[in-house]
C-alpha cells in the first residue's frame, strides 16, 4: 500500500475518533467520507469530508512529498459561529495526530474558511486546509 493511501486511511480512522467521549466537543458518529460528493442530509449532521486533491515533489528532493488535505466540516441546527470555531479547534487537535505516524515528516495548517447562514435551520460549514510531509521512492506515492 502506498504511503499516500496509508495517510488517508489513518486520517479517516482519526477523524472516526471525534467524540465527546474522547475529549471533542461533538460527536462525529460515523459521518466521515472521503471525497463524498452526493447532498448530506440532516441526520448525517454533524460530517468531515476530506479530500487528497494534489500531492507535489520537492525540487530539490524527488523522494519528498507535500500532500494538500482539504477537509471540509458541515454542521446543522445549533452550529453557531462560535460553535462552529469550537469545532474547528476540534479538528485542528485531531489532524495533528496524523504528526505520530513514522511515515510522515510534517504536517502544517494552512488556512480555514467558515461560513454559518440561515435558511429554514442554521446551517454551518468550515474548510480547512493542511499539507502533510513524507517520503517516497522516487516516482512512489
Amino acid at each position: 500500500m502506498s504511503i499516500r493511501q496509508q495517510i488517508i486511511d489513518k486520517l479517516d480512522t482519526n477523524f472516526n475518533l471525534i467524540s465527546i467521549a474522547e475529549g471533542y466537543s461533538f460527536d462525529i458518529d460515523g459521518h466521515v467520507y472521503e471525497w463524498r460528493d452526493l447532498p448530506l442530509k440532516d441526520e448525517e449532521l454533524p460530517a468531515i469530508i476530506y479530500r487528497d486533491p494534489f500531492d507535489g515533489t520537492s525540487d530539490e528532493d524527488e523522494q519528498e512529498h507535500e500532500l494538500t488535505v482539504e477537509v471540509v466540516l458541515f454542521a446543522v441546527g445549533t452550529a453557531s459561529p462560535t460553535v462552529v470555531r469550537v469545532m474547528i479547534a476540534d479538528i485542528l487537535t485531531n489532524f495533528k495526530l496524523i504528526t505520530q505516524e513514522d511515515f510522515v515528516t510534517g504536517a502544517r495548517h494552512i488556512n480555514n474558511e467558515m461560513d454559518v447562514e440561515h435558511i429554514k435551520k442554521r446551517y454551518a460549514a468550515a474548510v480547512l486546509t493542511f499539507t502533510i510531509n513524507y517520503y517516497t521512492e522516487i516516482w512512489g506515492t
